[in-house]
């Protein structure tokens, strides 16, 4: 029953659907489909509160040692916090693992790396490869933001902020991020109606109270 349990929970993990199966999908092994729910939940809390919603990840870690995902981004909420040794310590639980790892997954691994240490002109590159092998919105949203560190004015992404990944809609740094680029660009209008569309998904969210 315990063999017949783990085969079922990796054949839930494979047919699971949607913007936050994508790069599972190119892991090296389906997920458990717990420790994927884990995983879902976790991003749905991320955009309300990143510290409670470390739980989830650890929980997912727990019951999937091998599912990256959750490592990437519960190492996101420590070092968006500025705790960067600890980031450092939850990336090199998975560097452990390198061996195992699908070649997805060393880039993203590869990633974790140089965003912890905020390696500019390394995110950039690292972020558009990853987009482009897996196409995970996320990385098209660290693509623009990776060009608008990387300019000594801003640029103007089409995909910068762009909420196209349910899990992460609403969250403040869409907005945040396309506005102070129109702002840097100098169209306070653009910036207006930027800041105005992130706070209506914002309150979609239910992130801050109407």
């Amino acid at each position: 029953m315990i063999a017949i349990g783990g085969l079922r929970e990796r054949l839930l993990g494979s047919i699971v659907s949607g913007d936050a199966a994508r790069n599972v999908a190119l892991g090296s092994a389906p997920p458990k489909y717990s420790a994927y729910l884990e995983l879902i939940q976790g991003l749905r809390v991320f955009t309300k509160n990143q510290a409670a919603s470390r739980a989830y990840f650890r929980r997912a870690i727990a019951l999937d040692s091998a599912l990256v995902p959750a490592y990437g981004v519960l190492a996101a909420t420590y070092t968006n916090a500025r705790m960067f040794d600890t980031a450092e310590r939850v990336i090199a639980v998975l560097d452990g693992q390198r061996a195992h790892l699908s070649s997805y997954d060393r880039l993203s691994l590869e990633f974790l790396h140089v965003h912890n240490h905020y390696i500019a002109d390394e995110i950039l590159p690292l972020a558009q490869e990853t987009y482009a092998r897996g196409q995970d919105p996320l990385y098209a949203y660290l693509t623009g933001f990776g060009r608008f560190a990387c300019s000594s004015r801003a640029w103007r992404s089409p995909r910068c902020g762009s909420p196209t990944r349910d899990d992460f809609s609403g969250w403040v740094g869409q907005a945040r991020d396309v506005a102070l680029a129109q702002h840097q660009l100098g169209d306070y209008k653009a910036e207006l109606a930027a800041l105005e569309r992130g706070a209506r998904l914002v309150r979609l969210c239910g992130i801050v109270s109407k």
